[in-house]
């Protein structure tokens, strides 16, 4: 895909887009700290939905904002729809696009436009903590998915030691919190969830053989600002995926929880 100083913005959407981009997958700064939680998670998931959806697979990006991910594995070859509520978020993601089978659909994740049962894998990349009804997000994916296929999802880690936000409760739902559902910008975090919540609630959707890890860690924490000028940033990287595979670790020192689910049955 394109880098982000080549799309010419045409609305302030595509301008806040670019600017997570040069911070994100573009930053010229390969330490940068708010760079590397972003590029950890990236990596994780296109290279599971790779495994999963297989050569020439297809994949579903739920929510998909700037759709990096989506953009990446077209060019790995799997044929991708990516499907966001912002018309501005897709023709931003379409001016990024270079190759591969890549379409773009403006919908809703809580209704998407899609027919059952299409798609090997789908991507509910840090979208559920925005929904006050989270269920209803997963049994759309589960819908979409074909019999045997995966989903995939990151979502903030409420067990994280810095996490001020509640934690989901399963099975309860705030009907308050609705108003405040699918903020501006995608900011607005109604909760987090625990490995064992997130579990549940993908279990009660029908998925099964479910896994939850860790992703990213407090390694990349602005605190360690020092470590991160002695430590070459590919270490960095490597010693955190380490101390994700400690549970222990994990659960208190890594912000992201990334769950990987399938549709069993026929």
């Amino acid at each position: 895909m394109k880098h982000a100083r080549e799309v010419q913005p045409v609305c302030a959407h595509h301008r806040l887009l670019q600017a997570y981009d040069m911070r994100e997958i573009d930053s010229e700064q390969p330490r940068d700290l708010f760079r590397l939680k972003y590029v950890v998670r990236l990596a994780a998931v296109t290279h599971t939905a790779r495994r999963r959806a297989g050569p020439g697979g297809s994949v579903l990006e739920v929510g998909c904002s700037q759709a990096n991910a989506g953009l990446i594995l077209a060019e790995a070859g799997l044929t991708v729809l990516a499907v966001d509520l912002l018309p501005e978020a897709l023709t931003y993601a379409r001016a990024k696009y270079e190759r591969g089978p890549f379409q773009v659909a403006v919908g809703s994740a809580e209704a998407l436009p899609v027919h059952s049962g299409c798609f090997d894998c789908v991507l509910l990349g840090e979208i559920l903590e925005h929904c006050a009804d989270p269920s209803v997000i997963v049994a759309e994916a589960f819908r979409t998915l074909r019999p045997g296929g995966h989903l995939l999802v990151t979502t903030p880690n409420g067990c994280y030691g810095r996490s001020r936000l509640p934690l989901y409760q399963p099975g309860i739902v705030d009907e308050q919190l609705r108003d405040r559902q699918f903020g501006p910008e995608g900011a607005d975090h109604l909760f987090a969830f625990t490995p064992h919540s997130l579990r549940q609630l993908l279990h009660e959707a029908g998925l099964g053989a479910v896994r939850v890890s860790y992703l990213s860690s407090a390694l990349f924490s602005n605190r360690l600002g020092g470590l991160k000028r002695l430590v070459p940033a590919g270490a960095l990287q490597a010693l955190a995926r380490s101390l994700n595979r400690l549970p222990i670790m994990g659960r208190r020192f890594s912000p992201t929880l990334f769950a990987v689910a399938q549709k069993t049955g026929s």
